[in-house]
């Protein structure tokens, strides 16, 4: 079955008996592969490979294992499910933050939508100056 195949939105089939599987026939190394490519004309392979493993972990609601991300285990059908919707709008153009539907920002988990500005990671060391600023006692 070609690697394309394996990430319809219907999930894969059970050769025995026809049904969805739990699992997906396919490992964490070549789902990131696929989704390097396919997000490649926007992003350097590093910060796409770090968009697909944090799209993954919002929607798994924790990191994932290291069964998972050693190679060896096929990705749960769920994950693959929960994460498309995302990595398709982010392969379109739109932001994480936005498809997620929220951000992190100085330890807080902040709502964003497209009529919010994305706190960039400046913002948040600017804050942190500021911070430590009106922290110290000589000022």
């Amino acid at each position: 079955m070609p690697i394309a195949m394996l990430f319809s939105s219907s999930g894969p089939l059970d050769k025995n008996t026809g049904r969805i599987c739990d699992f997906w026939p396919v490992n964490w190394q070549s789902f990131k592969s696929l989704w390097i490519d396919r997000l490649s004309n926007r992003y350097s392979k590093d910060e796409a490979s770090g968009i697909i493993r944090f799209i993954c972990e919002e929607v798994n609601g924790n990191r994932l294992s290291l069964e998972l991300l050693s190679g060896s285990a096929h990705l749960p059908t769920v994950l693959i499910d929960a994460s498309l919707p995302h990595l398709e709008a982010v392969q379109n153009g739109k932001p994480v933050q936005y498809s997620l539907g929220y951000t992190y920002f100085d330890n807080m988990k902040l709502e964003t939508g497209e009529a919010v500005l994305i706190p960039r990671p400046e913002t948040e060391e600017l804050v942190e100056l500021c911070r430590e600023y009106a922290m110290d006692p000589k000022y």
